[in-house]
């Protein structure tokens, strides 16, 4: 009870957070929605968690490492819009259109119902059919691919002020482009994370114990599905931001009832990875369903060549690199440091393949531009006194 307690004073903080990393995206600051949303609630509660375990803290203080890191992130919303808006924040009267918001919101409000569901299918019935010890294992391998979400949500939030527009004036050219560039950079970034976790899965998994190996599987076809899926994520956002809520709503529903059925048949004979079966199957039924719907109402094109070479080159250069380290027999121990050299050595050549084999100029030119921003961002830091 007192755990549920803790949680529940969580809950303001983490709705004013998110409600304060909007505002900050609809300012048009997307690294103040990534910051408010995306780093500091991770960042607090693993610190949290690291001074737990330093003076062996009662379990009790995990709802309270998650209700510190609410806390805090809502706190950082605050002084960012503060810090955007300037004096003009006190200045400003309110101005209450409560009819249109919350006709705006209803649609969207049904589709994150169906997707909440969504996503408590999968441990609801791990527990009913597998016991509480499979739930936690389950829900260990959910947080191993946890980063892949965070990369879909990185790009929301840099694509959201964007989309609407170009929908609106129907710049249909503008559009596809800027879709495809955000699902090619997120294939970029998302494949290799997904074939380096699918690779070391078992030493991952063994991280937190022995008993968790038996989660290798469902790891497996978590990273692999995800990765492959989450690219497509920001279409959601291109039918919801031009007005096809009613669509986005449809197909949270059909992915909610694929992920029911599936689980109720797949996990009594397939344990953990039937759970992930089901979810990653209606994942990928999802982002189809979207791709077709892009293409149909609006003319968006998705695969193109260039856009097949990101993903090959991405997925071959990681599965060449942790095949080549085995069996030349480097790193193949199952401690930190072997899986952090594996991992670290599929991203330098998967960064290195990309950049002679598999990037354009155009894409090259934004990789240049962005590295020469932040050095020059670093450099007049240290400059200063």
């Amino acid at each position: 009870m007192d755990f549920i307690r803790l949680l529940a004073f969580a809950v303001p903080f983490m709705a004013g957070s998110e409600i304060l990393g909007a505002i900050t995206r609809g300012f048009g600051h997307a690294k103040y929605y990534v910051i408010v949303k995306n780093l500091t609630p991770p960042l607090v509660f693993l610190s949290a968690l690291g001074a737990m375990a330093h003076f062996r803290a009662q379990a009790i203080w995990i709802a309270g490492a998650v209700a510190a890191a609410s806390l805090l992130a809502c706190a950082v919303g605050i002084v960012a819009i503060v810090r955007i808006a300037g004096p003009a924040l006190w200045r400003t009267s309110p101005k209450y259109g409560f009819r249109a918001l919350y006709g705006y919101a209803a649609g969207i409000m049904a589709n994150s119902v169906f997707y909440i569901v969504f996503a408590l299918t999968g441990l609801f019935a791990v527990a009913f059919f597998l016991g509480s010890e499979a739930v936690g294992i389950y829900r260990f391998c959910l947080q191993i691919v946890l980063p892949l979400d965070m990369i879909l949500l990185a790009f929301h939030a840099a694509m959201g002020p964007v989309y609407p527009i170009l929908s609106r004036e129907n710049r249909i050219v503008e559009l596809e482009e800027a879709y495809g560039t955000a699902i090619r950079w997120m294939v970029m970034l998302q494949l290799p994370i997904g074939i380096a976790i699918a690779w070391n899965r078992g030493d991952l998994l063994a991280l937190a114990g022995p008993a968790f190996a038996s989660g290798a599987q469902a790891l497996m076809i978590m990273s692999v599905g995800y990765s492959l899926c989450t690219c497509f994520g920001t279409i959601a956002y291109i039918l919801m931001l031009s007005g096809r809520r009613t669509v986005e709503t449809w197909n949270a529903a059909l992915t909610t009832t694929s992920n029911i059925v599936l689980a109720i048949v797949l996990i009594p004979r397939f344990g953990l990875a039937g759970a992930a079966a089901a979810a990653t199957f209606s994942f990928i039924l999802l982002n189809v369903a979207r791709i077709l719907e892009a293409r149909h109402l609006m003319g968006l094109r998705t695969f193109r060549p260039y856009f097949l070479r990101i993903i090959a080159i991405s997925a071959g250069s990681g599965t060449a690199t942790f095949y080549g380290l085995e069996l030349a027999g480097i790193a193949q121990g199952g401690d930190v440091f072997s899986v952090a050299l594996r991992i670290a050595a599929a991203l330098a050549v998967h960064a290195a393949a990309l950049w002679t084999l598999g990037l354009n100029a155009q894409d090259k030119g934004v990789l240049g531009s962005l590295l020469r921003s932040l050095a020059q961002r670093g450099a007049a830091r240290g400059k200063r006194p």
